[in-house]
């Protein structure tokens, strides 16, 4: 689960902080017929908000964090399915000790 919610916050990080930022005037402006429901009709996106570095800084520390949190989540279950001093627990996640 924590890969799988790493790999999509990776992948659309940059949707959602970039084109995060276009609700505001679509809210405003649904139909595009010059309506101002909101005030935000105005509003652009700004792709100054975040630089490509740091959108890559973050996706790389998503996948990372959600690489450990997989791996803690399989060492702990497999803790938890097999006897706690059975060598086997240590063995199913790839760990030599």
């Amino acid at each position: 689960m924590p890969i799988g919610f790493a790999y999509v916050l990776a992948h659309y990080f940059s949707l959602l902080i970039w084109q995060g930022q276009a609700i505001g005037y679509l809210a405003s402006n649904p139909f595009g017929h010059g309506t101002d429901y909101f005030g935000t009709a105005a509003w652009r996106v700004n792709y100054q908000l975040m630089s490509i570095n740091a959108i890559w800084y973050a996706q790389v520390a998503a996948l990372v964090v959600g690489h450990v949190g997989g791996l803690t989540l399989a060492h702990d279950r497999a803790v938890a399915m097999l006897a706690r001093s059975d060598r086997r627990s240590a063995r199913s996640t790839g760990c030599s000790w």
